[in-house]
């Protein structure tokens, strides 16, 4: 299995590599540090390596761009090995939460993945200050990372992929049965490594439609029962609305909101497009669709809800 996966990061990493793409977290470490910290004494023999930090510091005044870069890279290689590192750690550290609320007599009756893994998160929370959300969500990528995708996990740390590009595949994983797992991380990793995050998602999204054993048609049916609405504050007074729906009514509402905020547009009309569907959505779940009236407190009656010329509203 070792050889498995190391073939399939050798794989990802065939393109002849740079000095910082074949460093370790120590070298990355003394790459990264101010130039200050490296520099060697001022009575240092006068007979230096062509390697030395006066050699190297005349490098990098002749070309800052191309010392500044490594140095980016540098640090983008370092955070997917920290990140790697810390998926081990939360696993390790769900392991013995689990162990010690198995040990328990009054925990044992029900302790399983759930409870353990809402026991940990309590633990995440406070220990790295994160909301329980994303205590959850750290914990589920690193628990998916670590036994459902451990050759994702070992070329985020060694610097293959990113770390967005290790979220965006565990993500999509999760979405998957675990028997085609390892199918479906092998041929995202083979074609995947140096894609974007839009190109990659794309890319998981044809592998996991064509791996997936039931049909859209089961997928479906089965994700229509996870239906609902979520309210998100923002700033400044503001919130985010949003509806996880069936995508055919998606599309239907946005194209409805579309013709209506269109047929709202004139010349006196000062409003977006984009304003225009928010306030007519207000209008409608609100129940303050009226001739004359707006979405917008405080506007003029010449911002009608209804279409212009007829008054008359458009349910």
């Amino acid at each position: 299995m070792k050889q498995q996966e190391e073939a399939g990061v050798n794989r990802s990493i065939a393109a002849a590599a740079t000095e910082v793409e074949l460093a370790g977290p120590e070298s990355l470490v003394a790459m990264l540090l101010p130039w200050e910290a490296n520099r060697v004494p001022a009575k240092e023999p006068a007979g230096q390596d062509a390697d030395g930090p006066a050699d190297k510091a005349s490098e990098a005044a002749s070309d800052p761009v191309a010392t500044i870069s490594d140095l980016l890279l540098a640090a983008d290689r370092l955070l997917s090995w920290v990140t790697a590192r810390q998926a081990e750690l939360v696993v390790d550290l769900h392991r013995e939460v689990q162990s010690l609320a198995a040990s328990r007599p009054a925990s044992r009756q029900g302790v399983g993945t759930g409870l353990g893994f809402t026991l940990t998160a309590e633990e995440l929370a406070p220990l790295l200050n994160l909301s329980g959300r994303a205590a959850h969500r750290l914990l589920g990528h690193s628990l998916t990372l670590a036994l459902d995708l451990p050759e994702t996990l070992q070329c985020l740390g060694m610097g293959v992929i990113s770390v967005r590009q290790a979220q965006i595949i565990a993500e999509e994983a999760l979405f998957l049965p675990a028997e085609v797992l390892s199918g479906f991380e092998d041929q995202v990793l083979q074609r995947g490594a140096h894609l974007t995050p839009p190109r990659l998602t794309s890319l998981c999204h044809r592998i996991r439609e064509k791996l997936h054993p039931d049909s859209i048609t089961t997928r479906k049916a089965a994700a229509v029962e996870d239906r609902h609405v979520e309210l998100t504050p923002a700033h400044d007074g503001m919130a985010w609305f949003s509806a996880y729906l069936p995508a055919e009514q998606a599309c239907g509402i946005d194209h409805r909101l579309t013709f209506m905020a269109r047929a709202l547009q004139h010349p006196h009309e000062d409003r977006t497009l984009t304003q225009l569907k928010t306030d007519v959505l207000t209008d409608l779940l609100t129940h303050h669709c009226e001739p004359g009236t707006t979405g917008n407190p405080g506007a003029t009656s010449t911002h009608t809800t209804g279409t212009p010329g007829t008054g008359e509203l458009l349910w």
